[in-house]
C-alpha cells in the first residue's frame, strides 16, 4: 500500500521525549523496582527509562 503522493510507508524513529519521573527503590540483578512518581502522558509496554544526564 502506497502513502501520500504514491511515497512508500517507511518507519521514523523519533526522538526520546521525557514525560515523567520514576524513583527506583530497590535493584537486582535481572530486575528493578521503581515507583512512578508523576507523568504527563500515559506510560506504556515498551517505553524506556534512562538516567537524567
Amino acid at each position: 500500500r502506497k502513502g501520500f503522493l504514491g511515497i512508500g510507508r517507511s518507519t521514523i524513529k523519533l526522538p526520546d521525549e521525557q514525560y515523567g519521573s520514576l524513583f527506583i527503590f530497590r535493584v537486582f540483578g535481572r530486575v528493578s523496582y521503581g515507583l512512578i512518581m508523576q507523568v504527563t502522558a500515559p506510560v506504556e509496554v515498551g517505553d524506556v527509562a534512562k538516567s537524567p544526564e
